[in-house]
């Protein structure tokens, strides 16, 4: 017999009764591949202690694993077993049919170990002959106890309990009831839980077809009586096995039918010990071939129940919903997982975080295969501990399970697992990856059936952020997401990169400069490097016009055209208008009459635009003038009389009139260098 599966910890009143979790967190149902999932953490409102979050649990809708994990456990004919966890540590219990032997595995911090096997044998002879099925329990006390039936026939019969206390690492004693009120006849499937303080167990008999309660009272150690309760509306054919179901304050007991491969239900209603209701259905399953085992998993919220074929070699899952058996059952088959071969006996499954384990006897080759539901490797990031997680995403289509604990082995533990589907994501059509030349601008699609939105981002130079078809023209790269969203809840957050190629001429801002006076070209904005060329138009005054900043010194004004062209062959061009104004005259502070420097060899007016000098002259410092001229393009070579004039300081006086008749005078010092 196999009970119902409690998220991590047992109820100390048996391997587990279902629990209501509050909302501890809400999720979408439906995503898409890649798709972020935002959960809303309702924490924060609990202030617990300790916080497991697992995005890609294990997920029993999904297929488990099986393996196969070998024969080297003392199995002689099993026909019985269990698992439980005590002290963070995972023990199972084990049952030979033939040999009544008692065995223990300990698996140590994980179901996943291999484990090591403890032979009790029979407990002093403690154990019933031909020993058929077992049930871990707990009391109030902590004290560990496993009830054991079996018998071929009434006069074999009978039930035993084996005591551990509290530590399940301990030596085992047992006591054996006997042929409790000699109802029993190949007892099979015991299932023992307390129920307003009263111990009650139900077993199955083979042999008569019958549902036995056995009354043990407010002690479990209690010598218990037994009463017949009949073949519940002859629905029973040589029932196999039994399982308990507390759901919404009501029992249910759901049992294997060997004799004619059907599910038999039984309402219990809301007393365990003294039920006042009692009604029976059932249920036929063409994937049944000599049920012997069932087991029954509460998980996210749905009821499982996992049944061994022993014909078949075979697992089948059903799938229903206790409050509601009138629905029926969906029923699964999972054919032969972990090489079963006859399996006789399907532990209880618990769930340690994101893995979820059941074990199966093997009658023929006296193997153990483990069934798993184990984490997936397909979540972003897998794990959290925080009271918010980051959202996640899934990077292949299925179903995956979300699971939550908190204050795990504290009286405040709660669990909440939602499952959560992921589709693929949809046909798209999308505008490929793309290179444009700065400032220039393309269209870009994104296209799908039956899309009900799409969104644009960043809002960064585009025309329009609500449709499948938009017009960026991005200064540098940037990839534009659209986010397109469907009827079904899926979401895609795609992105088409548009990457800039980048070229920017900038001839610099228009500028006003004095007759005489050269001027620097080119802006800091023009785009440098080695695979770009530069040119100017016109080249009039200009020192060189393949640099991005040549010198110019134009005697009137001037437009300069500006062209930058990188290797991919994008053309950039821009404009920087000189305007030369003749309000003063321009002349050096300073010239070297030996140098072979074009223009420094000479001093004189640099202006452009005087149309009349009336005078320009030099005198040295005591007073002498050694140059005179009234031609503006005179300049003097620093020298008097043929002779070259001194190292020193000079003064010089000019005046004259500008083009625009303005009348400029001025003086000044220069500097002769020898």
């Amino acid at each position: 017999m196999k009970k119902l599966l409690f998220i991590v910890t047992f109820l100390w009143a048996s391997i587990g009764l279902n629990v209501h979790a509050q909302v501890l967190f809400t999720a979408p149902d439906t995503v898409c591949v890649n798709q972020p999932v935002y959960i809303k953490s309702n924490l924060a409102t609990y202030n617990p202690s300790t916080i497991f979050w697992g995005f890609c649990s294990g997920y029993m809708l999904n297929v488990p694993t099986g393996a196969n994990i070998g024969n080297n456990f003392n199995l002689v004919n099993p026909s019985g077993i269990e698992i439980v966890k005590s002290n963070n540590n995972y023990f199972g219990f084990v049952v030979n049919n033939l040999t009544q032997e008692f065995l223990r595995l300990e698996f140590g911090n994980s179901m996943a170990n291999i484990p090591t096997v403890t032979n009790f044998g029979t407990i002093e002879n403690t154990i019933p002959a031909f020993t058929n099925s077992i049930y871990p329990v707990q009391d109030e006390f902590g004290n560990w106890f496993v009830f054991v039936v079996g018998g071929a026939d009434s006069s074999s019969s009978s039930m035993a309990r084996v005591n551990f206390g509290p530590d399940l690492n301990s030596i085992p004693s047992g006591v054996n009831y006997g042929n409790v009120s000699g109802v029993m006849s190949n007892p099979r499937g015991v299932f023992v839980a307390e129920d307003a303080g009263i111990w009650t167990a139900y077993c199955v008999n083979t042999g008569t077809s019958t549902l036995l309660r056995f009354d043990i009272g407010n002690n479990i150690q209690l010598t218990p009586t037994a009463v017949d309760l009949g073949n519940p509306s002859f629905s029973f054919a040589g029932p196999s096995d039994l399982s308990g179901i507390y759901d919404n304050g009501k029992w249910y007991l759901l049992v294997s039918n060997a004799a004619n491969n059907t599910l038999s239900t039984v309402l219990l209603d809301n007393q365990l010990a003294n039920p006042n209701f009692f009604a029976s259905q059932f249920a036929t399953q063409s994937t049944f071939n000599t049920p012997t085992s069932i087991s029954v998993v509460q998980d996210c919220g749905a009821y499982h129940a996992f049944i061994t074929n022993a014909a078949t070699h075979e697992l089948t899952r059903a799938d229903f919903t206790p409050s509601n058996l009138g629905a029926g059952f969906k029923f699964t088959n999972l054919s032969n997982i972990g090489k079963l071969l006859q399996p006789s006996a399907i532990s209880n499954f618990i769930r340690d975080h994101d893995n979820i384990y059941g074990f199966v006897t093997n009658v023929s080759d006296s193997t153990l295969t483990r069934i798993g539901f184990e984490s997936c490797n397909n979540a972003f990031a897998p794990n959290a501990y925080e009271l918010n997680p980051k959202p996640v995403k899934y990077n292949a289509a299925g179903i995956y399970n979300i699971y939550c604990a908190i204050d795990e082995g504290m009286p405040t533990s709660q669990v909440l697992c939602k499952p959560i589907v992921v589709l693929p994501i949809p046909d798209l059509t999308l505008t490929h990856d793309t290179t444009i030349c700065q400032g220039d601008i393309i269209n870009i699609v994104a296209q799908a059936f039956n899309a009900n939105h799409y969104s644009w981002y960043p809002n960064y130079n585009i025309t329009d952020t609500a449709n499948l078809t938009t017009y960026v023209y991005p200064e540098y790269t940037v990839p534009y997401h659209v986010i397109i969203s469907f009827p079904n809840g899926c979401i895609v957050d795609t992105a088409i990169n548009v990457a800039v190629s980048k070229n920017k001429a900038d001839a610099g801002n228009d500028r006003i400069i004095f007759d005489g006076a050269r001027t620097i070209l080119g802006g800091p904005s023009t785009t440098l490097g080695p695979n770009f060329t530069y040119s100017w138009y016109p080249t009039d005054f200009m020192t060189e016009s393949n640099t991005a900043t040549p010198h110019v010194l134009p005697p009137y004004d001037m437009t300069y055209y500006f062209t930058v062209t990188n290797a991919m062959g994008c053309v950039s061009k821009d404009t920087v208008v000189v305007k030369v104004t003749c309000n003063d005259l321009n002349l050096p502070n300073a010239f070297a009459p030996e140098t072979r420097v074009n223009g420094g060899n000479k001093f004189g007016i640099m202006n452009n635009q005087i149309v009349q000098l009336n005078f320009f002259r030099i005198f040295d410092r005591w007073g002498k003038q050694v140059f005179y001229t009234t031609d503006v393009s005179k300049t003097w070579d620093g020298t008097f009389n043929g002779e070259p004039c001194g190292f020193g300081v000079y003064v010089w006086e000019a005046d004259g009139f500008c083009i625009s008749g303005m009348r400029v005078t001025k003086s000044g010092n220069v500097t002769l260098i020898r």
